[in-house]
């Protein structure tokens, strides 16, 4: 699974989006309404990370990685071999109305959403 983390600009509230990577034609996402203040979702992450690591405990063992940092989610896109998300990777602050900012997307990234150990080749996709 991908786990996106997103919170407010204080970083006090965040929520989490899981991801389901084994399908490889389908977007399952899962939208956990739980509101996790900063602690909660340090300790969330540590399981997670404990929990995927190769040999239990141990340091290094592939656990939990942080792929990307991003300011927004552009949204999904299905391609030949499924689908990507979009995020947005770099931003500039262009005005401010009415007491909020407004933003030019300056960079985005695109991730392969399925696992490749499900990925099926298709010769068109580039």
């Amino acid at each position: 699974r991908y786990f996106l983390v997103g919170s407010n600009h204080a970083q006090t509230k965040h929520r989490v989006l899981k991801i389901d990577r084994t399908e490889p034609k389908d977007l399952v996402i899962i939208d956990d309404k739980h509101m996790y203040n900063h602690q909660e979702v340090r300790e969330l992450l540590g399981r997670l990370d404990l929990g995927n690591r190769t040999k239990m405990g141990q340091k290094g063992s592939s656990g939990l990685s942080r792929a990307v940092s991003a300011f927004g989610i552009v949204g999904f896109v299905r391609f030949l071999e499924g689908y990507y998300i979009v995020l947005i990777t770099k931003r500039r602050k262009m005005a401010d109305i009415g007491g909020h900012s407004i933003y030019k997307i300056e960079d985005t990234t695109m991730i392969y959403i399925p696992n490749d150990s499900v990925r099926v080749s298709h010769p068109d996709e580039a």
